[in-house]
């Protein structure tokens, strides 16, 4: 029998899982596409979560994004590419509130679209200035998507992927120590807002204007301290840093 004289059949059952598998692949959207694929640069970056931009624009590659609430595929209609009950994190741009970080994946999503983005591991991630040096932390800032140096440190660079896009590498993790300042007397034992966040290079830092987040002190602080905040047991700590006078 000749090559040409041979023939394959498909059972019933065969042809609606080969029909599922390609409805269920063409329904993904080309972000989300992309995502899937391991990029060769050789660094460890941990599965993605999906989200929703909700900041009213676009979230370029690599941007900083603050996550402002949670729901499932609900609000995916007219499509569903997701996955019926899948988790779905919304986004806003970083602004006065600090809060919790995730990085965008390398594709830039519009107001209103999903997309893929990471809370640990290594990432590639938008810079806002200069040339990111191996071992630096870089952090939100308010009111931009790029993160910047020597503000709360939620990538510690590997080195530099592209001057021309401001993408550089780096170890991504939650922000669980910041550096602050006391602006009124704390009462020992007491939750308080009276500090303010500060950043920037070791020993010349300022005011970053983040709003800083109630946080317990165990101990009296006089006003115009440094105190440093740590996240234990669900919760912000103050600690002296100076003696009070």
């Amino acid at each position: 029998m000749d090559d040409d004289d041979l023939g394959y059949t498909l059972d019933f059952e065969s042809i609606l899982r080969l029909r599922r598998t390609c409805e269920s692949v063409e329904s993904v959207p080309v972000n989300r596409v992309r995502s899937l694929v391991r990029p060769s640069a050789g660094y460890q970056q941990s599965p993605g979560l999906q989200f929703k931009n909700n900041s009213g624009e676009t979230a370029p590659a690599g941007a900083c994004m603050r996550v402002t609430g949670f729901t499932d595929d609900a609000e995916a209609t007219g499509g569903g590419a997701l996955g019926k009950g899948q988790p779905i994190i919304k986004i806003g741009k970083p602004d006065a509130t600090f809060g919790i970080y995730v990085i965008n994946d390398m594709a830039a999503i519009d107001d209103g679209a999903f997309g893929t983005c990471y809370d640990v591991g290594d990432v590639p991630f938008l810079y806002d200035s200069g040339t990111p040096a191996r071992g630096e932390g870089y952090g939100p800032k308010p009111s931009q998507w790029s993160l910047s140096k020597g503000f709360p440190c939620l990538v510690r660079v590997y080195g530099l992927h592209s001057t021309s896009r401001t993408i550089a590498y780096g170890n991504l993790a939650p922000i669980t120590t910041l550096l602050g300042k006391s602006t009124g007397a704390i009462t020992a034992n007491s939750s308080t807002s009276s500090w303010q966040i500060w950043t920037g290079t070791t020993g010349s830092e300022a005011n970053s204007t983040f709003t800083a987040p109630s946080a317990y002190s165990r101990v009296a602080i006089d006003s115009g301290l440094f105190v440093r905040a740590s996240w234990w047991n669900n919760g912000w700590n103050l600690e002296q840093l100076q003696c009070n006078v």
